[in-house]
């Protein structure tokens, strides 16, 4: 039997009492079978993003609050039971004649209150609220918000959901719905989700520097965008802050991560280029390992590999959809090779038992190989080291020249070397040992959204 959370209506005379009755006898189609004192029928359905299942499946709980829509204030709030819910309606008795705007929100969890709340916002700006109250509460300040902390300031957010694993919101809504006295009218309520699932794949973990902590997860993996807190119909004001979505759950391999992290709804009228939903990657030292991704746009730009259509054009495609596959391939990046070298001095003058270092300018600079081979065409008059280190021996002239490993550029450098002068310092060669020439290689990434049981798929970057 469902329960009224509370019974009040603006104006109602004294000993009148409002009631949600369960009608076992009711058919379908809500004809002969319903008790004669039936008001109205409220009709409750969801379509799953497989199509199939039945509504106790996904929604386990559901709250509606109605509103008189002379005033906007509101009249009353009905809690629905699984009872009712695996039904899928409800009927309502005793409901004076109006008009009203029911507000329907549902979650996957007995108890809503787990992971969100109803609240009277008082200043939308400044994120002050209060507790709903009927007679008091209107539609232009009811809200339904993401239980959430605050985030310290300088956070990558503003704030982040109390629980990473948060339970699915639903909502539903019928506006300005005439009722009159034992009309047995039948209100349908076909309820969106208000969560999406991010299904994360990286690959090519072996390709990242060795992580020097979070040894369990190499990489951070997170989320970011305002989207969680939601007006009666369902729109996101233009104060929400940022939220800050960390994964619910992840394994890891050597090679591969997988992550899911859990966010508020997917919103082509919200996160637009000027205020996108991101996703954000980071290696174990906090570096970033390519630029925030603009998830929504990433989604909205799938194509079917076999057709070519865009897999998510809209919104409804989007709620439909549910979870989403992203696959994240790091590879090594493709080697840029060596057109040409220099070196930092083209002749220098030493004295003897003295020492310099020589540097290779390399192009371009971005060259991937950077190891080169040193050698002198004199040893006896100077040396040189692999590092470019030159010793001057004895006095005459020696020619030092570096070869690039990638390509066989070559550069040189006379050196001349004169007695020594007592009376001038040694050159200091300086602590610095000279560039590492064993080369460091960067990595590529590929973003592909993904069905992960089907591969009908493009990349995306």
């Amino acid at each position: 039997m469902n329960r009224l959370k509370q019974i009040l209506v603006s104006g109602l005379a004294a000993g009148v009492v409002l009631a949600a009755v369960s009608s076992a006898g009711c058919v379908a189609e809500y004809t002969d079978g319903c008790p004669p004192e039936v008001d109205c029928r409220l009709s409750l359905s969801f379509t799953s993003d497989t199509g199939s299942g039945k509504l106790g499946d996904y929604i386990r709980s559901i709250e509606f609050y109605v509103f008189d829509a002379s005033t906007g204030v509101l009249a009353r709030t009905i809690e629905v039971g699984a009872e009712d819910i695996a039904r899928g309606w409800i009927d309502i008795v005793d409901m004076p004649d109006g008009t009203y705007t029911f507000v329907a929100w549902g979650s996957s969890y007995g108890d809503m209150a787990r992971s969100f709340v109803a609240v009277r916002m008082e200043n939308a700006a400044e994120h002050r609220y209060g507790e709903i109250e009927v007679g008091h509460t209107t539609l232009d300040d009811f809200y339904m918000m993401l239980d959430h902390t605050t985030l310290p300031t300088g956070s990558e957010a503003q704030i982040a959901p109390a629980r990473a694993d948060f339970d699915d919101l639903f909502w539903s809504s019928a506006v300005d719905i005439g009722v009159v006295d034992r009309g047995r009218q039948i209100i349908p309520f076909v309820f969106i989700r208000n969560t999406n699932v991010l299904e994360i794949v990286v690959t090519g973990l072996e390709h990242l520097p060795a992580p020097a902590t979070r040894a369990d997860a190499p990489i951070s993996i997170f989320a970011t965008g305002s989207n969680g807190r939601y007006r009666w119909n369902n729109t996101i004001d233009e104060w929400a802050r940022t939220v800050l979505y960390k994964r619910s759950a992840h394994t890891l391999t050597d090679e591969t991560m997988g992550v899911d992290i859990k966010t508020m709804r997917l919103d082509t009228r919200r996160h637009t280029a000027d205020n996108p939903m991101l996703l954000h990657l980071r290696d174990a030292a906090g570096d970033t390992i390519v630029p925030p991704l603009d998830i929504l746009k990433m989604i909205m730009e799938t194509r079917s590999a076999e057709t070519g259509q865009l897999l998510y054009p809209d919104q409804a495609a989007i709620d439909r959809a549910y979870r989403f596959g992203i696959k994240v391939e790091i590879e090594p990046a493709p080697p840029v090779p060596v057109t040409g070298i220099e070196l930092s001095l083209d002749d220098l003058t030493l004295e003897v038992d003295t020492q310099t270092d020589l540097t290779v300018i390399f192009t371009p600079a971005d060259a991937t190989d950077l190891r080169v081979v040193w050698t002198s065409i004199e040893p006896s008059v100077a040396t040189v080291d692999q590092r470019g280190r030159v010793t001057a021996l004895r006095p005459g002239v020696a020619i030092i020249t570096a070869t690039s490993v990638d390509g066989g550029h070559t550069a040189s450098c006379t050196v001349t070397v004169v007695p020594n002068n007592p009376d001038t310092p040694d050159p200091d060669p300086g602590d610095d040992p000279g560039p590492d020439w064993e080369g460091t290689y960067g990595i590529t990434v590929r973003i592909t959204v993904v069905d992960w049981n089907s591969k009908d798929v493009t990349p995306i970057i």
